[in-house]
This record gives structure tokens, C-alpha cells and sequence, in this order.
């Protein structure tokens, strides 16, 4: 479904790259569809896969979602029914719960669709994964919100250093 710009107000490339950015979403969505998990479930699973995640607990998970405490919790409740995730006591405060990734649930993030653009892009130079990396980041920050505002940028995974400059 290609974009048509309204009159001549935008540039035929960004709108080529908006209808690209849209195809890969469309084949994200289609193969989420595949499998028996929500969005809001897979970005919970990509949440607790994170490594050196601090605040692995519900109250951490809504504000990592940006969802209310109590639509995170019921996501953790959906996820445990499923035996994708482990609630466990805090071990500093045993009021608390800590949250982690089952085998089944570590099993499930390998099938995760956002893995088969995280592969493609794996085949690009270095640099061109950088500026892909830099102008999807100023886009995203750039885009309004249902709320009128930008969605804040989620806090990335460390860089693993392996990549070589091509």
C-alpha cells in the first residue's frame, strides 16, 4: 500500500522510505499474527530478555510499556498462565516481585518477529546500520503520539561491539 503525498509537500524519498518502513511492519504483524502472543506481550518478553534489565518487576514493566500498572500486571498474569514467565519473590523486599523468563519463554523470543529484521539488517556495513540506526531514532522521537506527544525512546540494549566497520 504505497503513500501518496498531499499535493507537493513531501519529498517522493521520504515518502518511499514511509511505505518501506510500513511494508515492514505489515510483515512483522503478519508473522505476530502467526503466533498466540499480543504485542503488548512480545514487547514483555523483549523486556525481560534484556540483559542487566534493574527493575525486572511490574511496576518497572508499565513504565518500560507505558502502561498502567494494572494493564502490565495482567499481562504478567496472561504470560505465567502461558508458562512464559516466572513471579517470584523480591529477594530484597519479599512484598515485591521479580520477574523472569521461563525456558519456554527464552524458547519463544528465537520465534520473537522482529528477530527476521533484526537478521536482514545484520547483513549491512557497519556505517549503514549507524545512520539507519540514527535516523529511525530522530524519526521516532519527531513523531506525535495518540497523546500528542513523542513516544520517548525506549532505553536500547548495550551494543555487543561486534560488528566491523566496513
Amino acid at each position: 500500500m504505497a503513500l501518496s503525498p498531499s499535493s507537493d509537500e513531501l519529498p517522493s524519498d521520504t515518502v518511499r522510505i514511509a511505505d518501506l518502513v510500513g511494508q515492514i511492519g505489515q510483515s512483522v504483524r503478519a508473522a505476530r499474527q502467526a503466533s498466540s502472543l499480543t504485542p503488548v506481550q512480545w514487547e514483555t518478553l523483549r523486556f525481560l530478555s534484556l540483559p542487566n534489565q534493574p527493575a525486572r518487576n511490574p511496576s518497572g514493566l508499565s513504565t518500560w510499556l507505558g502502561l498502567t500498572k494494572g494493564a502490565a500486571s495482567q499481562t504478567v498474569a496472561s504470560l505465567a498462565k502461558l508458562g512464559f514467565i516466572l513471579r517470584l519473590p523480591d529477594p530484597r523486599d519479599g512484598r515485591g516481585l521479580t520477574l523472569d523468563l521461563t525456558n519456554a519463554g527464552r524458547r519463544m523470543t528465537q520465534s520473537d518477529p522482529l528477530l527476521a529484521i533484526a537478521r536482514a539488517l545484520a547483513n549491512l556495513p557497519a556505517p549503514a546500520i549507524a545512520t539507519i540506526d540514527a535516523a529511525l531514532t530522530e524519526t521516532l522521537a519527531a513523531m506525535p503520539t495518540a497523546r500528542g506527544k513523542g513516544p520517548g525512546l525506549k532505553k536500547r540494549a548495550p551494543e555487543t561491539g561486534d560488528r566491523k566497520a566496513s
